[in-house]
């Protein structure tokens, strides 16, 4: 098993990027408890779906979460491509008609994994989906995001209070949760 940090290239999935980050391989994935997950910032599924259905395949992914699709409701084409045989896609795309945006999940159709209704918010777009296992639940939250420099961003400080605001009303809610997503905090960068 291989994990890799894929970074942006602006045509397609450049797989001589990828970062190889060194994991446990005392038990294979067949023999373990453990539900393999990726986090990808596409930057647009359009120009690199095959590339992306042949990630989720070469590395037996169980669930990828996606940033940054930048689908609209009608791209059922590209979603089609995106999908290997045996997984399903769930996706909710920018909502308006501005370009970018859009969060997704690639799942494995042998996972019990539903789509959850959650409240919209200005300033990220996320898309939340329950995931349960055996008698555990996880909740899978995926977040991105725009910067606050860029046209769709807010102000950092509307991000903070409605991030507070859907922080809290999952305090109550049953399982464990994953949040991945992201953010567009640059800590290496003072003025951001």
């Amino acid at each position: 098993h291989r994990s890799y940090r894929i970074y942006r290239n602006e045509n397609k999935i450049n797989k001589f990027n990828f970062i190889q980050v060194p994991i446990d391989k005392s038990a294979s994935k067949s023999e373990s408890n453990f539900i393999c997950v990726y986090l990808l910032n596409a930057r647009s599924v359009c120009n690199k779906s095959h590339d992306i259905c042949d990630l989720i395949v070469d590395n037996d992914i169980d669930v990828l979460l996606i940033t940054e699709t930048w689908l609209s409701s009608a791209d059922d084409v590209v979603l089609g491509e995106l999908t290997p045989a045996g997984y399903r896609v769930l996706h909710v795309p920018r909502k308006g008609r501005k370009r970018g945006g859009g969060v997704g999940i690639v799942c494995k159709e042998s996972l019990k994994i539903e789509l959850q209704k959650s409240d919209k918010y200005e300033s990220f777009e996320h898309i939340e989906a329950l995931m349960k296992t055996g008698n555990d639940c996880i909740r899978l939250l995926t977040m991105y995001r725009p910067p606050s420099s860029g046209k769709s961003g807010k102000p950092t400080s509307v991000f903070l209070d409605e991030f507070a605001d859907y922080m809290d009303s999952h305090s109550t809610t049953s399982g464990r949760m994953l949040l991945c997503g992201d953010l567009n905090f640059h800590v290496d960068d003072s003025t951001n």
